[in-house]
């Protein structure tokens, strides 16, 4: 049985790399795409929206495990990967989007695509596709408002700071306007991001300290002063998930580009932590637009026209200025 390792302040390269192999996405990736594209082919064949959404959701989760294994290797194909991905999130979005619409959904209402849409909601702004990143914003703002997402998530439940930091980075990018002032005891180890970035010098301290604190949240303590593990059932945090996000935080993209929007200025990411430097956040990353066009989109585009008819091509001219013609 491999050692389990305690993450601390001279070991963060050596935690990384055992972070990056607890999630076992060349799993992920060597089981293909063969199932889930059957589960979603059975449910559109029903007209069924909500089954079809959520088999849309574990096929571009599966998706973008392939982009992310192809992008920490190195792989020629790694953009190509991250774009069809972003395709299948796009068309499963407005899948979702339409049908809470039209049945009068209301937010308090689970959406099983939560997590998915918030870590697309801080990738798209890192690809320079920041109109979705806007786009989402109030309807992920009225899930935090109505009280779904304390009603449906455990994670965020638990973790009352990550969702009073997820809750305001939403009203930031719906208002855009930054706070005069926050709370520093409601956002735990997440407020230091939110007060020092005005400050290059001691953001870049609190980007070092909040990295430490996620990793060993991921690996089940509550900082990386802590001496002992929680309980294996005990959960605590929304790192606790055990998604492809602990390796690449996808808040602080929507982090910058909320505070970039909301004052004009510029917030650097660059700071000497392993997991800020990584191939995950430090290679280039791919336009886009134009979406990726493939059987996956045309399936859902379709499901999508069979299903909610002239309500669904009322909604297209809302995006028309980034799709293409």
């Amino acid at each position: 049985m491999p050692r389990l390792i305690k993450p601390d302040r001279n070991n963060r390269e050596e935690t990384l790399q055992a972070l990056w192999r607890r999630l076992h996405l060349d799993d992920v990736v060597a089981k293909g795409l063969g199932l889930s594209v059957s589960m979603l082919d059975h449910y559109i064949a029903k007209n069924n929206v909500p089954a079809a959404s959520v088999s849309a959701k574990g096929l571009s989760s599966d998706m973008t495990c392939a982009a992310l294994l192809a992008r920490w290797t190195g792989q020629a194909n790694a953009d190509d990967l991250l774009r069809r991905a972003f395709s299948c999130v796009y068309w499963r979005t407005e899948l979702e989007f339409t049908d809470r619409g039209v049945g009068n959904i209301d937010d308090k209402v689970r959406d099983d695509g939560l997590y998915e849409l918030l870590d697309w909601q801080g990738l798209a702004a890192a690809c320079d596709a920041a109109w979705f990143t806007d786009w989402v914003a109030p309807y992920l703002s009225n899930l935090f408002c109505s009280g779904g997402v304390l009603a449906n998530s455990l994670e965020f439940t638990v973790d009352s700071a990550a969702r009073r930091f997820t809750e305001t980075l939403q009203a930031i990018l719906v208002t855009r306007r930054w706070p005069n002032e926050f709370d520093a005891a409601a956002y735990g180890s997440y407020a230091p991001l939110l007060t020092t970035v005005a400050d290059p010098a001691s953001f870049n301290a609190a980007l070092i300290d909040f990295c430490d604190y996620r990793v060993a949240q991921c690996f089940g303590y509550d900082g990386i002063d802590a001496t002992k593990r929680r309980r294996p059932s005990q959960d605590a945090s929304i790192m606790d998930r055990g998604g492809w996000d602990q390796a690449l935080p996808t808040e602080l993209f929507t982090l910058k580009h909320a505070y970039e929007q909301a004052t004009g200025k510029p917030l650097s990411l660059n700071a000497a932590h392993p997991l800020l430097q990584s191939r995950l956040m430090t290679a280039p990353f791919p336009a886009l637009l134009p979406l990726h066009e493939d059987e996956v989109s045309a399936r859902l585009k379709g499901l999508g026209t069979s299903t909610f008819g002239d309500q669904w091509k009322l909604r297209q001219p809302v995006l028309a200025r980034y799709l293409p013609a």
